[in-house]
């Protein structure tokens, strides 16, 4: 697991967020949103910069730092 997946479901599941609650914040089906947390694939870029904004964190936290 990438620290970018361990980071989204903290980051979710801190915010008290399903992975259907927050696919559809993020505009992207359950199961897409699923794949990121599971490091089955990763976010394009407008995704990462979606997630940064509702998590009020920078990107390189997202992808480098775990929180």
């Amino acid at each position: 697991m990438s620290k970018l997946s361990r980071n989204l479901k903290k980051l979710r599941e801190g915010m008290g967020l399903s992975q259907e609650q927050m696919a559809k914040k993020v505009g992207v089906k359950r199961q897409t949103y699923g794949h990121f947390e599971t490091y089955r694939s990763n976010p394009n870029i407008p995704l990462l910069v979606k997630f940064s904004e509702l998590f009020n964190v920078t990107i390189d936290d997202l992808v480098k730092v775990e929180l």
